[in-house]
């Protein structure tokens, strides 16, 4: 039996071989239907077989060995001749059907012998033929029957058990927030049977605080079909206890299926929980920092506010740092809810539970004394201060311990964690530091004059208006810090494909001992500098001197006399501008906290540059003016690649990090093509007709990835011109006067496969109101206030009569209207003064 498609359908045949003649022929006659084969292509048993083709028949006759035959086979089908084996046939029948992944049984019974075949059904039996009366293509129809039948059922109970084990709950309510079904898998989620839930209104379990907000949302999917619904908010479960639940939800009321609004919910209660734990440990880490990193506060102001930080943190009584003076415990510092222990106090160190920390010279946790170590829970301390829980580290000066640094108080709450620990030991190693030499050797001392660079790096870029002041600066102060030996600034040399130097502090022509390449035709190698401008992520080397990757930098590490190495691009959006790299003496200097820091420095750099670059293209007499061609920019779209209407972009608004406004001019004909692109391109978000001007239909794009001009402006560059017209995309840019060409093309081809330079020319502007007007736009208006007056301008908020209303606008860049009118006011009160008063401030609100 042949049909073509997958692998064959195996069939084990129980019956004697003198009875298994005619059955064993038809099978290996008969073709199943090509449609029925194909129905149950994928669905054999084994997860490993594709499809269904022809019967493979095997044969035992043998009851005794027909149930191990099944197990060890696991054949698609069985087919039991129930007259072979008389009464003991129904037997196997019934131990077959008992076992967990019983493959479908036929069963075969003789002319006269119905009720029987009936019977076997009713146990479980898949079918039942009479043999007499049994076709070759009856019995392939069967067993493929079967094999659909068993694939259905076990979908079946697979989807059953999917959602009764669930952890979401899927409810259908109606628009009045009734609910009308709900899966059982709510008891997992909530509490409650289903039956409890049905007929109620939902938003009677929502906490009142959070009612408005899921109100509103749930509103916004009846009102708008097309929306999806999302929201977080506390539900009360059925313990009487809030948990907190994220909720999508989808508007079904037109599928007949549904009739309803499908709501999604998941218990996040846990992760919020964790994450208002995360939130509150930055706090801390955020706190502690600041302080350590102020170097108007002496050692004792530090600690005082450490130990502030540290109990309230831990939600305890009391927090000290304590000195050894042979058998006695010295109080140095203390943060108390009361004067019962004070600064300069003295008692015995066997009256404390620090006395156990001193002699193990490690961290000692106690959650619960009394249940913990009973024998300290009568000590003098404990009971004359009720502490019940303590929680303190050794402190250590030269390799012995001097002192505790130390928490305790009556109750320990929800206990104290790991993180907990953690933040102890580090501070307890930083005072223990700080006593033994005051020298910046530990990683938090490293991050406090880290700190201090960042904060001078930052006052001395806002200065500058060069892009070379800027990265001299930064050099520099990093180069005269205790913490680093040297730093410079590369970028990539198109000609030579090799990182140059632009700038460099500490050193003098290091780059003139080691070459970088940037080559892609050669091997990458472990070279930070070249994988941090590849991946614009940070890169480090921790050691260079035990590091075997590193050995052909030995050398000049030995020569220079740093072992790490960060390599930090210089970044602002997706523009890269080069690398600041930076070397120190120390292995492994760069931890996590220095590491987050000394990145965060690249990207203040880099929008530095950004912003001197934007700035100079402004208020520059001479610009470069770059005319470009993209060939085929919207390839794969097939509504924008070949329409014959032309497309012109007139502004572009970053409205968030995620969403942007595109106005611009095209044709009826446009319009309908751009509205397919929408529908083709997940990026493209929506499309709205602003109006009817006299060069065509004005319209409204909201991306949500950054468009070209976006990129371009990020390279301090200004649009002129751009069109969209034949499927290629030309734009007329303008830069700033040494704009590296190269560098734009590069930039735009990450996007685009292939760019074209069609023109070059340097403008000369001339000097007038309009470059008064152009400062003032850049230099005296905020990021929204220019945003309000761009979207309103190019929705057509001006014209009279207006093509959209101030709501609308509002809308689109999901402000209020208040908040719109008062950005708009402002800025045209700003821009008035400037023309007007001759560029003095104006009031403007």
């Amino acid at each position: 039996m042949s049909d073509g498609v997958g692998r064959a359908v195996e069939v084990l045949l129980l019956a004697r071989e003198s009875d298994d003649g005619d059955v064993g022929e038809m099978l290996r006659e008969a073709v199943a239907p090509p449609a029925l084969a194909a129905k149950t292509a994928g669905a054999v048993r084994d997860g490993d077989r594709t499809g269904a083709g022809d019967v493979a028949l095997s044969r035992e006759a043998d009851l005794e060995n027909a149930l191990d035959r099944v197990e060890a086979e696991s054949p698609d089908v069985v087919l039991l001749d129930l007259d072979c084996y008389g009464r003991r046939g129904m037997d196997l029948l019934t131990t077959l059907l008992d076992e967990s992944r019983a493959p479908p049984i036929v069963v075969l019974t003789e002319l006269d012998d119905r009720e029987r075949g009936i019977e076997a059904v009713r146990h479980g039996a898949a079918e039942y033929l009479v043999t007499d009366e049994a076709t070759p293509q009856l019995l392939v129809r069967s067993v493929y029957h079967a094999v659909e039948r068993a694939r259905h059922e076990r979908q079946r109970e697979r989807y059953e058990t999917l959602v009764r084990e669930s952890t979401d709950a899927i409810a259908i309510m109606s628009p009045d927030g009734t609910v009308e079904y709900i899966t059982p898998s709510v008891r997992h989620v909530v509490g409650y049977e289903p039956e409890d839930l049905v007929g109620e209104n939902g938003f009677e379990y929502v906490h009142p605080a959070d009612h408005a907000a899921a109100a509103e949302e749930f509103q916004a999917m009846v009102e708008h079909p097309g929306y999806r619904g999302s929201v977080e908010f506390r539900f009360e479960h059925s313990d009487g206890r809030w948990i907190t639940l994220h909720a999508r939800g989808r508007n079904l009321l037109d599928d007949p299926a549904i009739e309803g609004l499908v709501v999604y919910t998941h218990d996040i209660t846990e992760r919020r929980e964790y994450e208002r734990r995360l939130e509150s440990r930055e706090a801390c880490l955020r706190r502690t920092t600041e302080i350590l990193a102020d170097r108007e506060r002496s050692l004792d102001e530090q600690i005082d506010a450490v130990l502030e930080v540290g109990r309230e943190m831990l939600d305890v009584e009391y927090g000290t740092l304590s000195r050894l003076r042979e058998d006695n415990y010295v109080f140095e510092t203390v943060s108390g809810v009361d004067d019962a222990v004070q600064s300069g106090d003295v008692v015995p160190l066997s009256a404390t539970n620090c006395e156990r920390t001193v002699s193990r010279e490690e961290r000692l946790v106690l959650e619960d004394i009394e249940r913990e170590a009973p024998e300290l829970a009568g000590r003098e301390g404990n009971r004359e201060l009720g502490v019940n829980c303590y929680l303190g580290t050794p402190i250590t000066v030269d390799g012995e311990v001097v002192g505790t640094f130390c928490f305790y108080g009556t109750d320990a709450g929800e206990g104290f964690s790991e993180w907990h620990e953690t933040y102890i030991d580090l501070v307890g190693e930083w005072i223990g530091s700080e006593l033994e030499s005051r020298q910046t050797t530990e990683r938090l001392a490293v991050l406090n004059q880290l700190n201090g660079v960042v904060h001078d790096v930052t006052e001395a870029v806002i200065s500058r208006s060069t892009r070379a002041e800027i990265e001299q600066t930064a050099c520099r102060r990093l180069a005269e810090s205790d913490s680093y030996e040297f730093a410079w600034i590369g970028e990539t040399d198109a000609p030579s494909r090799e990182v140059v130097a632009r700038t460099e502090a500490g050193v003098e022509g290091f780059l003139e001992e080691v070459t970088i390449s940037t080559d892609p035709e050669e091997a990458e190698g472990v070279d930070p500098t070249r994988r941090a401008l590849k991946t614009g992520e940070m890169q480090m080397v921790r050691d260079v001197l035990s590091d075997p990757r590193h050995e052909p930098w030995r050398e000049a590490a030995e020569t220079h006399g740093f072992r790490s190495v960060a390599a930090i691009p210089i970044r602002h959006e997706e523009t890269v501008y080069g690398v600041l790299n930076v070397y120190a003496d120390r292995a492994d200097a760069f931890g996590d906290a220095e590491r987050t820091v000394i990145e965060h420095l690249g990207e203040i750099i880099g929008h530095a540059i950004a912003a001197a670059q934007r700035k100079q293209a402004l208020v520059s007499d001479a610009v470069v003016e770059l005319e470009l061609e993209v060939p085929d920019a919207f390839e794969g779209v097939e509504a924008i690649a070949d329409m014959e209407a032309t497309i012109r972009v007139d502004r572009m608004l970053s409205v968030s990090e995620t969403d942007y406004l595109v106005y611009g001019t095209t044709s009826d004909a446009g319009i309908d093509h751009l509205e397919a692109a929408v529908s083709a391109v997940d990026a493209w978000e929506e499309l709205s007709v602003v109006g009817e001007t006299a060069d065509g239909v004005s319209f409204e794009l909201r991306l949500s990835e950054p468009p070209v001009l976006s990129t371009v402006a990020s390279l301090g560059g200004a649009i002129e011109r751009s069109v969209v017209e034949n499927g290629d995309y030309r734009l007329t840019a303008q830069f700033p006067r040494g704009t590296d060409v190269r560098q734009v093309v590069d930039t735009l081809e990450s996007a685009f496969s292939r760019v074209d330079v069609v023109a070059r020319r340097q403008v000369t502007r001339a000097e007038g109101d309009a470059d008064r007007l152009a400062r003032a736009w850049h230099e005296r208006l905020t990021d929204r206030q220019r945003t309000a007056v761009e979207a309103a301008y190019y929705s057509g908020f001006f014209e009279w009569p207006r093509e959209t209303s101030g709501e609308a606008v509002a809308d689109s860049l999901d402000i209020t209207p208040p908040t719109f009118h008062q950005h708009l006011r402002t800025a045209e009160g700003k821009l008035l003064a400037t023309l007007l008063e001759g560029g003095r401030d104006g009031t403007g609100g």
